[in-house]
């Protein structure tokens, strides 16, 4: 079964020791579930990790997704702008891109957009960033992206 941002939550909060919502909103904890899933997205796509791409059909001057990250390989389609520009014009090409996750995590009941493999390293990354909101030494985002990448399955080799 999924996970959402509020299962997250429940252990976020058991390991802040903020059980009873004094030092962290709800809002915050999915602002930084949401960051921690963006920085897995990168590190997965650093390792070029499959489950990072997405196929997609566009035509010329479609927009780019929100979560666009790179092209994977070379297509007759490239970026300019704000659109997908193509040599085919309405006729549709399939493009294959590196994207990111994340985006548009709003509330609680949201799905974590990743594997439940990753849970704990999503869960690992949201308690730093709140720690280091509250000045613990946590040594700022360079070591949450080293822990993440350390935590996540293949013990952090590419």
């Amino acid at each position: 079964m999924p996970k959402t941002i509020n299962d997250a939550g429940a252990v976020i909060r058991m390991r802040v020791n903020d059980r009873d919502k004094i030092n962290y909103t709800d809002e915050e904890i999915v602002a930084d579930v949401a960051t921690a899933c963006r920085y897995l997205s990168q590190v997965l796509i650093a390792r070029k990790s499959p489950e990072m791409i997405v196929t997609e059909d566009v035509v010329d001057y479609a927009a780019i997704p929100e979560n666009f990250h790179s092209f994977v390989g070379q297509w007759p389609v490239w970026r300019e702008g704000p659109v997908f520009r193509t040599s085919t014009g309405a006729n549709a090409v399939t493009v294959r891109y590196w994207a990111t996750r994340g985006q548009g995590l709003s509330s609680l009941t949201d799905v974590i957009p990743f594997d439940e493999i990753y849970f704990d390293a999503i869960v690992t990354a949201a308690c730093m960033l709140l720690l280091n909101r509250d000045e613990f030494d946590t040594s700022k985002e360079q070591s949450i992206l080293q822990a993440l990448e350390a935590l996540m399955p293949g013990g952090g080799k590419s």
